[in-house]
């Protein structure tokens, strides 16, 4: 199990692969696990990083483990 902190890299790329398997839109996405498309969009953009607790939601909302979303070692 990898630990997860504010230094570790997500991946908006690995969100978006989930994402797009589910058929959803960031949109769909948003309104279901409660936060603003804003938030993936910056998110997508570089703006801002993603939290815990979006992760958690976006974990949840997807049924996979936290994990799935820290970017791969180059």
């Amino acid at each position: 199990m990898a630990w997860i902190n504010e230094n570790s890299p997500v991946s908006y790329e690995k969100y978006e692969q989930l994402r797009d398997a589910a058929k959803m839109t960031d949109n769909a996405v948003a309104n279901e696990c409660g936060f603003s498309k804003t938030l993936l969009s910056e998110w997508k953009s570089g703006k801002r990083n993603v939290g815990i607790k979006t992760l958690l939601s976006l974990s949840r909302f997807f049924n996979v483990p936290i994990e799935a979303f820290i970017a791969d070692d180059e």
